[in-house]
């Protein structure tokens, strides 16, 4: 086709069609079994979050605790997986961190290697 074509547009926009789309769009999410749904209002999440039961990614010990993810893949962990970088200070999984054996034992993350 030729992508070249000028086509004449119309000086007056069409209010009503704006207005009628407006109103039938709406944001979607995925859910975790890769459906679409509707997201929750903020405060039905953040109610929802001390109730719902997660589990660690490294040893799948499953709490109801609230830690913060991991700062580079952001899963789920445990207080006993979670790795504190020498470095920058965050919170990684052992799967995003790398044991330094330099002078003593140093945790590294993979952002600061």
């Amino acid at each position: 086709m030729n992508n070249n074509a000028v086509e004449k547009m119309d000086a007056t926009p069409n209010v009503q069609a704006k207005t009628s789309s407006h109103s039938t769009l709406h944001q979607m999410v995925l859910t975790n079994t890769g459906t679409l749904a509707r997201p929750q209002p903020i405060s039905q999440r953040l109610a929802a979050k001390p109730e719902a039961t997660t589990s660690c990614i490294t040893c799948r010990t499953v709490t109801s605790l609230i830690r913060p993810p991991c700062n580079y893949c952001e899963c789920e962990l445990c207080d006993s997986c979670a790795r504190v970088c020498h470095f920058c200070g965050g919170s990684f999984c052992q799967k995003c961190s790398l044991t330094v054996y330099l002078q003593d034992e140093k945790t590294v993350c993979l952002s600061c290697c």
